[in-house]
């Protein structure tokens, strides 16, 4: 929230970055409301999102999964995470898309525990077809209880405002249940507020109340507190870990294990050798959002119409030296990504899919100590000896 204002009763942005984006000069004269104000895609307004014809989707609908620094609280997906997963939140969420809630665990043999924790074991970017973002698809599999070794496919939305949240790292959500807040606890919770330079402000409260949200979820995490604010009085609800006692220090967003600076030196190490070679140098930045190609018809195509999520080395060295990545496993889908994305903008068995793909095994290498560079020398042919 802004400084000037307190926090209210709505989910707006609470522990996690508001990054609605901002339309261009194009679309506000084509998306403003009655008044003039700007529209910002929803899918509970608009169900349906269609990409135009030589328009690009602003960067704002897929930076978020770009970042190398995501704000207080906002869970950033990475391959092999250990992750809490809140169920009653993701109900929430169903319900706040307006899809149906009950066909989430349709693939299970039980309903989901409170809190059940998790690891992502597939991560994939797709488009949204109610807003021009880009959707994170998680694929979970379950770590403990009657659900060990099932698999969950999920979606995670743009953070925008009122986005319920019910994936967060394990760390995060262990951490909140050893606050072990009461009532009349003092606490304090980040809200978020891109204006002012630390990306939001910390707001102080006291717990007056702690209760099950729902009788079908007792003793779950979920919005199971009521704080009242000091400055201003208002109540609101939140999650366990969305509430920190005053004299906690937060670790920030990363709040787990990271890779070593010995991995962290030899990718950035490598990438930037990669980056000055010919058939690797198309790949140092991610494509700029209005990068278009002429197709038939003399048609413009945006690149980011076609992929989802556009990213480049610069992209990984950035994260590396930021101290995103947790494992480097992280660090090698971040690779493979770029050589997917170029197989799928220009084809399989092109030059530059081919490029992308070697560039990719060389930097997975790198990335689990195989190797030291992405460039490897080539073996010369043997000359036939003389007989």
């Amino acid at each position: 929230r802004r400084e000037a204002e307190a926090p209210t009763t709505t989910r707006s942005g609470r522990a996690t970055k508001r990054a609605r984006y901002t339309l261009s000069e194009s679309e506000e004269e084509d998306e403003a409301g009655p008044s003039g104000t700007e529209a910002v895609p929803d899918v509970r307004v608009r169900p349906k999102w269609k990409l135009r014809h030589g328009r690009a989707r602003h960067a704002g609908g897929y930076s978020w999964l770009q970042t190398a620094r995501p704000s207080f609280g906002q869970y950033i997906p990475q391959l092999g995470d250990r992750v809490a997963y809140v169920p009653q939140g993701h109900l929430e969420y169903l319900r706040w898309c307006q899809m149906d809630a009950g066909a989430a665990w349709a693939a299970l043999s039980a309903r989901p525990r409170a809190a059940e924790p998790c690891t992502v074991a597939a991560l994939a970017y797709k488009l949204d077809e109610g807003s021009p973002n880009t959707l994170a698809t998680l694929t979970l599999e379950f770590a403990e209880g009657p659900l060990r070794g099932q698999q969950l496919q999920l979606d995670l939305a743009h953070p925008q405002e009122g986005r319920p949240e019910f994936v967060l790292l394990w760390r995060s959500y262990a951490d909140s249940q050893e606050r072990r807040l009461r009532l009349g606890h003092r606490c304090k919770s980040f809200w978020a507020d891109d204006a002012l330079p630390e990306g939001g402000r910390w707001w102080e409260g006291t717990v007056v109340a702690q209760s099950d949200v729902s009788p079908d979820w007792p003793d779950s995490p979920w919005e199971c507190y009521r704080v009242c604010y000091a400055e201003t009085g208002d109540e609101v609800s939140h999650s366990a870990w969305e509430l920190f006692r005053l004299g906690d220090r937060p670790l920030g967003p990363q709040t787990g294990p990271a890779v070593s600076p010995e991995v962290v030196q030899r990718v950035v190490r490598a990438v930037s050798a990669a980056v000055l070679e010919e058939d690797f140098a198309v790949f140092a930045d991610a494509p700029h959002e209005h990068l278009a190609f002429e197709g038939e018809g003399g048609q413009m195509l945006f690149y980011n119409t076609f992929i989802p999520l556009p990213f480049g080395l610069q992209q990984i060295i950035d994260r590396c030296l930021a101290g995103f990545y947790r494992s480097a496993e992280a660090i090698a889908f971040d690779a493979r990504l770029i050589a997917s994305n170029a197989e799928a903008f220009n084809g399989a068995g092109t030059d530059i899919s081919r490029h992308a793909q070697r560039l990719a095994d060389g930097l997975e290498s790198v990335a689990r100590g195989h190797s030291e560079e992405i460039l490897r020398p080539r073996r010369r042919a043997p000359r036939a000896s003389a007989r």
